[in-house]
Parts: C-alpha cells; sequence; structure tokens
C-alpha cells in the first residue's frame, strides 16, 4: 500500500468509536456467525481528520512531505464524512473471518435507516471504492444493501453477509459494555478453530515470557478490547476478559514481567531516562478486577515528545529497510516484465514507440503494462500519439504502483507521476536507439548486462516519457 493511501485508512478508519452497548449488540448479532474472530467499530461522527493528521504528525509518525499531503486532502476527505453523517450513517462495523483475511479482504456493515439513505449510500460508496485504484487490491469490492449497507471483497463474501450461516450466535454484550464511550474500539474473541490452532501450535516462549502458553491464551482467555479516544485527547486502554481468577493473574504477571524486560534492554535505555521509564512501566502496570485484567496509557499517550523520542528511530528505520525492500521487489518486477516481453515478441522493447519521422512518443513503461498486470490502463493509451498529447497526458497520473518508491523524499515525485526506474540508453547499452535487441545481441552475456538502474531523485523522469539514462 502507498503512503497516500495509508494516511487515507488512517485518516479515515484511525478513529474508530464505540457507542452504546446495546446498539452495537442490536445492529451486528445476526452477522457474528461462528468464523467470526473479531470487530472493530467505526463512528464516523466522531472523526476530526484535522485533528488526527496533526498530532500523528506531532508524534513523528507524518514526514513533512507526508503532512502536505494530508493537509491537501483533509477538506475533501471531511467533507466525505460529512455527506454520510447526513444520510443518517452513525456506525461503520468490520467483521473480520480468517477466510476473509486469506483473500486479503473483510467485511463491512454499515446500518442505515430507510431505502432512500440505503440506496444513496451504496452508490456513493461505489464511486468512492471506484476512485480509489490503491484499493484495488484488496479485492474486488462489491457493495450492495438490505436492511444495511454491506460491503464485501467478493461476490460470494457478500452472499455470506445477505444470508450468514446458520449457528450458535455470539452474546458479545459484557464485552461491548466493557468498552461504552471509547473513542475506538477492536474486539478480538477468536473462534473454535483459532483456538485450537494457537492451542496446539503456540510455541513456547524464553524467559521471562514462559507463563505465556497455548493454553493459557486459547481457553484462559475469553475476549480482549483495544481502544481508544483519538484526538485531539488521545487516550488508549486495552480489556482483557479471562475465564478465572488464575487466568487473570496468569496474564497480568506475563504483562508486568514484558514490562520489565523490555526496561531492561539497551534500546530503551538509550532512548529513555531511568525517570521517563519508571513513568512509562508505572502507567502501563497491568491492574486486575476480578477475571478482568487492564492496561491503561493514563497521560502518557499525549506526552508528544517522550512518545516521539521511543517511537521515531524504530519507525524511521522500519520504513527505510522497508522502502529499500520496496525498490528492490519493483527493479526484480519489472526485469520480469521485461523478460516476458521478449518471451512474447522474441525480442526486447525499444526505450520507446517512434513514429514515421522518427521521433519518439511513449515509453518503454508503456509497453511492458501487459507484463506488470495493467493491461485496462495499457489499452487507455493511444500508441501513435506522444506521451504528452492532450489525450496521454491524462494517463501519467495513474501511474502504477511498480514505477514508484514508497519513501518519503519520493513522494512529490510519486505525485507527479514520476519515476527513477529507467534502462540504460545508448551505444552499446541494454537499450540502443530504436534498436528491439535479442539475446544474441548482448555481447557480454546478460549476466554482464545492466538492465535497469534506479536514478537519483532530480534525474526522475514523467513515467510515459521516453526519457531514461544516458
Amino acid at each position: 500500500m502507498n503512503t497516500k493511501s495509508f494516511m487515507l485508512l488512517v485518516l479515515m478508519f484511525g478513529n474508530i468509536v464505540a457507542a452504546q452497548d446495546v446498539e452495537h449488540a442490536t445492529n451486528i448479532e445476526r452477522y457474528l456467525t461462528d468464523d467470526v474472530v473479531a470487530v472493530a467499530v467505526v463512528d464516523i461522527g466522531r472523526i476530526n481528520v484535522a485533528a488526527t493528521s496533526d498530532k500523528l504528525y506531532e508524534l513523528g509518525l507524518f514526514h513533512n512531505y507526508e503532512k502536505e499531503i494530508a493537509s491537501q486532502l483533509q477538506d475533501a476527505f471531511q467533507t466525505e464524512i460529512k455527506t454520510f453523517a447526513e444520510l443518517g450513517v452513525r456506525f461503520v462495523y468490520l467483521i473480520i473471518r480468517p477466510t476473509d483475511l486469506e483473500q486479503l479482504g473483510t467485511s463491512v456493515v454499515i446500518p442505515v435507516t430507510g431505502d432512500a439513505a440505503a440506496n444513496e449510500c451504496t452508490e456513493k460508496l461505489k464511486k468512492l471504492l471506484a476512485r480509489n485504484r490503491n484499493l484495488e487490491r484488496f479485492g474486488d469490492f462489491t457493495v450492495a444493501h438490505g436492511d444495511s449497507v454491506l460491503v464485501a471483497a467478493s461476490e460470494a463474501g457478500l452472499q455470506r453477509l445477505r444470508k450468514p450461516v446458520p449457528g450458535n450466535p455470539r452474546d458479545l454484550s459484557k464485552m461491548f459494555q466493557a468498552v461504552n464511550g471509547a473513542d475506538a474500539s477492536l474486539f478480538l474473541f477468536g473462534d473454535d478453530d483459532t483456538r485450537r490452532v494457537v492451542r496446539e501450535l503456540f510455541p513456547k516462549l524464553p524467559e521471562p515470557f514462559q507463563s505465556i502458553t497455548g493454553p493459557l491464551i486459547a481457553d484462559g482467555v475469553e475476549w480482549v478490547a483495544v481502544t481508544a479516544n483519538f484526538p485531539p485527547q488521545l487516550q488508549m486502554q486495552i480489556e482483557i476478559e479471562t475465564q478465572s481468577d488464575n487466568a487473570a493473574e496468569a496474564v497480568n504477571r506475563a504483562i508486568a514481567n514484558a514490562l520489565e524486560f523490555a526496561g531492561s534492554r539497551p534500546y530503551f535505555k538509550s532512548l529513555v531516562s531511568e525517570q521517563d521509564w519508571k513513568r512509562i512501566s508505572t502507567e502501563l502496570a497491568p491492574k486486575n478486577s476480578g477475571k478482568r485484567v487492564s492496561v491503561t496509557t493514563g497521560g502518557l499517550v499525549n506526552d508528544a515528545g517522550l512518545l516521539a523520542t521511543i517511537i521515531k528511530p524504530k519507525l524511521n528505520a522500519f520504513r527505510k529497510n522497508a522502502g529499500r525492500q520496496q525498490q528492490m521487489r519493483s527493479a526484480r518486477q519489472l526485469a520480469l516484465a521485461l523478460l516476458n516481453y521478449e518471451s512474447a515478441h522474441q525480442h526486447f522493447p525499444a526505450n520507446a514507440t517512434y513514429n514515421d519521422d522518427g521521433k519518439p512518443l511513449l515509453s518503454w513503461r508503456v509497453l511492458i503494462l501487459p507484463y506488470i498486470e495493467e493491461t485496462e490502463l495499457y489499452r487507455q493509451f493511444k500508441l501513435d500519439e506522444p506521451w504528452d498529447s492532450e489525450h496521454n497526458i491524462k494517463l501519467v497520473e495513474k501511474m502504477p504502483e511498480t514505477f514508484a518508491i514508497r519513501e518519503p523524499e519520493y513522494l512529490k515525485l510519486n505525485q507527479s507521476g514520476k519515476t527513477v526506474f529507467q534502462v540504460p540508453h545508448g551505444e552499446g547499452l541494454a537499450f540502443d536507439g530504436r534498436q528491439e535487441l535479442k539475446f544474441r545481441d548482448f555481447k557480454d552475456g546478460t549476466t554482464n548486462t545492466i538492465l535497469i538502474v534506479t536514478t537519483s531523485p532530480d534525474r526522475a523522469v514523467e513515467w510515459t516519457r521516453p526519457r531514461d539514462w544516458e
């Protein structure tokens, strides 16, 4: 997922809100079949896009480049939310099953009163999904409505929502009551199959985590609720309902051991003072009330300076490494696309298409679109026109993910449809003028020939433009 899509999801679903427990139970009871393992709830009336964006930036989760993009999206996004709220939409439920996760999708239930509102909500959702091409990788979303608007990643998923498989309905009213009034809720409760897998396959952990076992999780924990109040007043809490007082003590001890272990690690010692860590461990200390274990952040998450000190170094390192890995995957995918092109045409593409006068029109990157699963985009080009013709120039903004690099310094380039993935172009190189080379033309052998390079950002070009590294 690219950064823009990530921010859209954070801003839209970052404020997941729980309301009255009775209303939750009424809204989704019929969908809580035996195979459901988790539920998340969104109250769109509580979403404050600007406040959420500002807090994430304050914590170091956004770079300057990303903040600029977020600020451009805020007004439009808040307007979209307001539109759905005016149709009577308040809650959005994500119903999570293991089978949905296998298909990279999930099921969504949106209670709406009245056929007219349901129809309008359905049409708006269809347009929203159609506009965001980045959501295509999560499934071919299908939208329909009955007493609620239903969204699924496949037709089969939609039918399962329309006609839930008969089974023992879940009574989760106590779970909903436990988090009543929170601004964000994710409920994890599992099913028989997932509990059996955990019970039988959960590995034996080393000290000091030996008390965390498969049987403790599968048989000792009834459900887990992760809740939060989002900006401007940030607050987070975890509620763990166990089957017995003994199980609650075991869970409490495991969390306390984890905190003690974290505090002893050199990484944390290098980031925070002993006094700050004492405060952190005190606020995060688990508290028991009968069979329930609670962990709350108190005012800790509002101390932006302390949190940023802990989060930013690891986050920046993770993002940099993820960016390098993504760049390598894209380069391999492009190389494979070029090889598949050669297999289909018995030669590699030239660096560009040319007209009869020898003028370059479109880049090789357009020619390989069918080989990176972008056939539909390929068909939109007028191949006998230059990249900047009145028709083709509009397609620059549709740059595929494969040509983008998901690192902060490249965000503006990605937005403008520019790429640093280029081919070496010149006499004796892999791409030599208008020639369409065959394998036998590589005099030094393919293993000694550079096929694709990534240039510095200042040498980026529009991905459809016939210009490369010379």
